[in-house]
């Protein structure tokens, strides 16, 4: 953009001379805060203004402009292609940024003036549900923070997955929030605003890379947050999520919630009832040990390689993968529940048969938990149907080769696991094999599915045969044995005479395109089928449309049974992937008890042997 570009001014916006779709952005604008507008205008979302300057550096978009206050004051804008829109909201959360969606609420056929727009979703680091901002073996925790008198309440939500945990800290409440953040790894933090000198400051010198949010301290209130989780989950008490005697952590909970609601408006996908734990039930590793011990990540770069995740996991999963992580870092000190995972392990690593087929079985699941929290949110798309679909369907082979194992851990999760062939059966019904990776263009619903939608293709795909009809009658009609019938995107349906066999054109042809050696004309019967090929195109993308949303809620209101059955299904691949690990490298099975005593016999580093 040249340096004598005048953009619109400030006093020019006040006094209201803008063009009223600028005026509508800069409503939208007005309660987005510091976060990126991107604004849908057709099959584009633009940025206006500052935001614009900012983007185009940012996420290396065209700056260009539009009239704004007249032709002489100019308004810079860019902007990106609606297909195209994940991408540049990945690259804006990576660098930092919070997303702002404000798309089109009805249809710019059916409006009268401007077409109304509102903000649909904001994405900031930890609600983020675009897969490529996720990294599918690790989750994507929102945490919350909540200082009491001498207590501390403590949240971790991953709306990717829907698990919600949550803890009431006392004792040494710094050093546990240090150790606890460090183990779970949130991307951003939600806290009180007026606890920011006690809270937020120290936390946010140690943990550089978290987005840590301020909210209003009313939303911290007991009254409000019990509200807000009774409101979420359709409950009249909070006595059935044992949280009776956890303020601080009702507290912390209810404004977790609260934000994830500001964020996704109506897009809040299916979150599980809140599971409350206890640092104190698991071996107690502080941050420096975390860190030392490279139980996840490697001390040289990051990444899994030298660690002992490295070594153990042999998931097939992306579910089971973030289970094992989880595992790892939340070492168990109950000995029955040690000796539960060591049972299941023996019985799978003794059965080579078993093993073989579970492995086999896994490697067709998707990623159950990430797929269905886009379904619940609104915005997975036939793909990911599709995908759960054919995940689900290996839900009853998972549970008939666990179902005669005597292990008790085995029977707990094959008693867990739904078999869902219902869910499995209505999408494999209704979604095409391959289906397009929008849900607004059709080709997603199969043959069959819905009578109205089969007429509609029917009259769409049978063009060729009537344009053959068509062109056999003109033909016969003029005696112009070489007329053709056509069409194309430009100018749609067509008669062609060439020029030596005009002076044969009837009187009912009304002339459309002059060409170099003929004449293309239409008639009102061909403007007629044009029109209802038109329509017909329209509603067929609109059914389809209806249909798939239909679809995806009934989806949707099983997500308590997927979402149970995916959780069985990644316990599941954790304890396969130990027995393999455990049969390739020649484990054996420890002796646990109670006595606080070590022995090792003839022992091997798992990490520095690999």
């Amino acid at each position: 953009m040249s340096e004598e570009k005048k953009w619109a001014k400030l006093e020019d916006i006040a006094r209201g001379k803008l063009t009223p779709m600028l005026r509508q952005y800069l409503q939208a604008k007005a309660s987005c805060g510091d976060a990126l507008l991107f604004f849908r205008m057709g099959d584009f979302f633009e940025l206006f203004f500052e935001d614009a300057l900012v983007a185009a550096e940012l996420l290396g978009l065209s700056l260009t402009s539009r009239d704004g206050v007249g032709k002489e004051s100019r308004v810079p804008m860019a902007g990106m292609p609606a297909r195209n829109v994940e991408t540049y909201i990945a690259r804006a959360i990576r660098a930092g940024k919070t997303v702002c969606l404000c798309d089109q609420v009805e249809d710019p056929r059916e409006a009268k003036g401007i077409v109304k727009r509102s903000i649909i979703r904001t994405i900031t680091p930890g609600t983020v549900m675009e897969p490529d901002l996720l990294d599918e073996n690790s989750n994507n925790y929102l945490g919350g923070i909540f200082l009491g008198k001498d207590k501390a309440g403590l949240v971790f939500l991953d709306v990717t997955t829907g698990e919600f945990l949550v803890a009431q800290l006392d004792g040494d409440i710094e050093r546990t929030l240090q150790d606890e953040i460090t183990r779970m790894a949130p991307v951003e933090i939600i806290c009180a605003e007026h606890q920011e000198d006690t809270l937020v400051a120290p936390l946010r010198s140690r943990f550089e890379s978290i987005a840590f949010q301020l909210r209003p301290e009313h939303e911290f209130d007991l009254s409000v947050a019990s509200d807000q989780l009774q409101d979420t989950y359709d409950i009249s008490t909070l006595k059935g999520l044992g949280l009776e005697d956890c303020p601080e952590a009702i507290r912390c909970a209810g404004a977790v919630l609260g934000y994830v609601r500001d964020t996704q408006r109506d897009r809040v996908p299916h979150l599980q009832m809140p599971t409350r734990y206890s640092p104190s039930g698991y071996v107690v590793l502080d941050s420096n040990t975390q860190r030392n011990l490279e139980l996840t990540s490697s001390l040289h770069d990051g990444s899994k390689r030298g660690t002992l995740l490295g070594v153990l996991d042999r998931t097939q999963t992306s579910m089971g993968g973030r289970k094992l992580r989880h595992w790892i870092l939340h070492p168990l000190v109950a000995v029955e529940a040690i000796q539960g995972r060591l049972d299941a392990v023996e019985a799978l690593h003794d059965d080579t048969e078993l093993r073989m087929a579970l492995r086999s079985a896994l490697r067709e699941v998707s990623d159950l938990e990430r797929l269905l929290s886009r379904i619940t949110a609104k915005s997975g798309n036939a793909r990911d149907l599709k995908a759960l679909g054919r995940s689900l369907v290996q839900a009853p082979r998972l549970r008939a080769l666990i179902a005669d194992c005597s292990c008790a851990y085995l029977q707990t999760l094959h008693a867990q696991m739904d078999d869902l062939s219902d869910v499995a059966g209505w999408i494999e019904a209704a979604i095409v094999e391959e289906p397009p990776l929008t849900i607004m263009e059709g080709g997603i619903i199969k043959n069959g599915y819905n009578e109205e939608l089969d007429h509609i293709h029917k009259l769409v795909r049978g063009g060729k045969d009537w344009i053959a009809e068509l062109q056999e009658q003109e033909q016969k009609r003029t005696g112009i044995a070489k007329l053709k019938v056509g069409y194309n995107k430009v100018f749609g349906y067509y008669i062609e005479i060439s020029r030596a066999n005009l002076h044969l054109v009837p009187e009912d042809y009304e002339r459309k395109q002059t060409l170099v050696n003929a004449e293309r004309f239409i008639t009102s019967g061909l403007k007629e089928h044009e029109e209802e090929i038109i329509h017909a195109q329209e509603r067929m993308h609109s059914l389809e449309h209806e249909l798939f949303v239909a679809l995806r809620e009934q989806v949707s209101q099983e997500s308590r049974r997927i979402q149970q059955t995916a959780d069985a299904i990644a316990t599941l691949d954790v304890l396969l992937s130990l027995a393999e690990v455990a049969v390739t490298k020649g484990y054996t099975r420890p002796r646990i008890d109670d006595e606080g005593e070590l022995h090792i016999r003839d022992g091997r580093h798992p990490v520095v042997e690999d």
